[in-house]
């Protein structure tokens, strides 16, 4: 908005759900399959963390992340990994 007054920690608390990195967990948000269960199922597979990552289109590094528990295992990525592989998806 052309103009716009910025009123101080009111503002920024509306503007909160917009940022990335601040979104609120809800029910629909929560973890769908912990990272030492990714690691597992990979393993069982014989995949290496690189061709994992491959399969689900994200860099070695970001597969590791989610191995680690350091980041949200997308559901989608999780649903690709697991077509791909003819696994059951949780």
């Amino acid at each position: 908005m052309p103009g716009r007054v910025w009123r101080g920690k009111a503002d920024v608390a509306r503007l909160d759900w917009a940022r990335p990195g601040v979104a609120r967990l809800g029910k629909a948000d929560e973890e769908i399959m912990k990272g030492t269960t990714l690691k597992a199922r990979r393993k069982a597979l014989g995949l290496s963390l690189a061709e994992a990552a491959d399969q689900v289109h994200v860099t070695p590094r970001t597969w590791c992340r989610w191995e680690a528990g350091e980041r949200k295992i997308p559901g989608s990525a999780l649903e690709l990994f697991c077509n791909k592989n003819k696994l059951k998806y949780p």
